[in-house]
């Protein structure tokens, strides 16, 4: 039997900005997934080849998941992390 010594493992993509509608998420987990198959898949970039075989012959599932930016309030020095003024993509996202 051929197993691979782990299960899953997710990448986070954070402040994602290339959605094409951010209002359909499952059009949103579909860019992720053809993001991820790009990246993964053997290109022309060889010097992390390597990495990438690895990373298929150690884990059953490679997931990605994009999150958007949470908005421009976090980034001010007086927020106090109130979640009502995160951006409301963003926290949909973490749902």
């Amino acid at each position: 039997i051929d197993e691979k010594p782990f299960q899953t493992i997710e990448f986070l993509v954070r402040d994602w900005q290339h959605f094409e509608d951010e209002e359909n998420y499952d059009q949103m987990e579909q860019e992720m997934n053809e993001y991820l198959e790009k990246v993964i898949s053997e290109r022309e970039a060889e010097e992390m080849q390597d990495t990438r075989e690895q990373i298929s012959a150690c884990f059953d599932k490679v997931t990605c998941f994009g999150l958007t930016h949470p908005g421009m309030a976090v980034i001010k020095k007086n927020f106090q992390g109130e979640v009502s003024k995160m951006d409301e993509t963003f926290l949909n996202l973490l749902d």
